[in-house]
């Protein structure tokens, strides 16, 4: 059709009657014989992903599917394809942002809890398990988290309050004392912000020494 000629450069004419490998549209051999596979065994492939080549050398990223038309004398294969080129591009793109973000979260100098909008953790850093002790299996929720670090109900009670007020909803530094892990009471100095799609990232240092000297 008019759309698969204005992708792959050639004219109509010059397409007609040639086979998809005399114009080279194959960038290996593995991925035609895939498909050629999955078409003859089946009848059908569905949203596989391959890479054709264009005229003039220019390889693109293609979501195939085809099947296969049969009649006494005759045989085709209907295809469709569509280029998803710039979507992989920008796939890989996130991918590697994320890859990066979160490596600076892993190997941040300060403890770093990441929580989903829903409250369930998706990430302590290790700083933070070296500060309070804690792993994510530990404290898979930032309630269960709550829950030990401040054991004393009035006392979580006010904690949450001034989380609510101060530290979640203006990213004002507070200082609140902690149980750890082990037992051990420290003083951590907590900020929070949100990120664009509602998870919230919560850092804090331990300056309990600090506070004593």
């Amino acid at each position: 059709n008019q759309a698969f000629i204005a992708w792959c450069g050639y004219t109509r004419n010059e397409l007609i009657g040639r086979t998809t490998a005399e114009l080279g549209f194959w960038v290996d051999g593995e991925s035609r014989g895939k498909v050629l596979a999955q078409l003859l065994s089946t009848g059908f492939a569905g949203d596989m992903e391959i890479e054709m080549r264009r005229r003039g050398g220019e390889v693109r990223q293609i979501i195939f599917a085809g099947r296969l038309l049969e009649t006494a004398h005759h045989r085709w294969f209907l295809s469709v394809a569509r280029d998803i080129t710039e979507r992989k591009t920008m796939e890989e793109q996130i991918r590697s942002e994320r890859e990066t973000f979160f490596s600076v979260l892993h190997n941040a100098p300060y403890g770093i809890v990441l929580n989903y909008a829903d409250g369930s953790l998706l990430l302590v850093n290790p700083e933070a398990t070296a500060i309070t002790g804690y792993t994510i299996e530990d404290v898979p929720t930032g309630r269960l988290l709550f829950s030990k670090f401040y054991p004393d109900p009035g006392h979580r009670k006010e904690v949450v309050r001034t989380w609510i007020e101060d530290v979640s909803s203006k990213s004002i530094d507070r200082v609140f004392t902690v149980v750890c892990k082990e037992g051990v009471e420290k003083d951590l100095e907590f900020r929070t912000f949100r990120l664009p799609d509602g998870k919230a990232v919560t850092m804090f240092l331990d300056i309990t020494e600090h506070r004593r000297a």
